[in-house]
């Protein structure tokens, strides 16, 4: 479960990201009472199995049971987790369209927070952001890393630029392309190439410097925020 929305005194509507249907909003009756079906309440990074009855003329399912799995505890231990949690959550409510599967982005959504419950703080930042690549990846609008977004040429070596409006890295020949592109420091590029090919266990052997997790963390929040076409609201809690 990703989001969740008091609709009544005791009931709710929850927004359910589902392995075979993707983004899914419900009703859940009764959920906020303290004896209510669910077994107590529900929250947000809940992973488990849902049953829901469908009501096509009542512009919502309703929940009819949810079996809990795991809640991700780890999670909540440790602030700079729980954060992180909170900013993959915003992205995939703002990109994954209701009722459209993405399989492999599910799992590994699961894989990541899963990895998040245990990472230590100083890997926190690399974990996500290759968490965040991936998304963008499964979902098509990944940046491009290995070659210019412009002219598709090779775009290494000084002079090489990060376009949040064209869509990548941009070649030297290219820069003047876009004013406002990035000119960050060769080492952020290639460590934002390795996280964009990583998996969580190689992630999280990631350390990054103060300017690198300064750098990456300012183009990926800009261009996912381009993406979405509005603010990240959890943005800003992102060290």
């Amino acid at each position: 479960m990703l989001r969740k929305y008091d609709y009544s005194e005791h009931s709710q509507v929850l927004r359910l990201f589902t392995r075979g249907e993707g983004m899914v909003s419900v009703l859940a009756k009764g959920v906020k009472k303290e004896k209510s079906s669910f077994g107590g309440a529900l929250d947000v990074f809940y992973l488990g199995s849902a049953a829901v009855l469908r009501r096509p003329r009542a512009g919502l399912d309703l929940l009819a049971s949810f079996r809990v799995e795991t809640a991700f505890p780890g999670l909540r231990e440790a602030l700079p987790r729980f954060l992180a949690a909170c900013h993959l959550e915003e992205i995939l409510s703002g990109m994954v369209r209701e009722a459209e599967p993405h399989t492999p982005l599910f799992d590994d959504t699961v894989a990541g927070l899963s990895a998040l419950e245990t990472a230590p703080e100083d890997r926190v930042a690399p974990l996500l952001a290759a968490l965040e690549l991936a998304t963008l990846r499964e979902l098509g609008f990944a940046p491009s890393l290995a070659r210019c977004a412009h002219c598709g040429g090779e775009a290494a070596g000084p002079g090489t630029g990060l376009s949040v409006r064209l869509g990548g890295v941009l070649c030297p020949a290219c820069g003047a392309e876009d004013a406002g592109a990035r000119r960050p420091a060769a080492g952020t590029l290639a460590t934002l190439r390795t996280l964009a090919r990583s998996d969580p266990p190689r992630a999280l052997r990631v350390l990054l410097s103060p300017a690198e997790r300064r750098e990456i963390r300012s183009f990926l929040d800009a261009f996912e925020e381009w993406r979405m076409e509005r603010p990240l609201r959890t943005a800003r809690f992102l060290g």
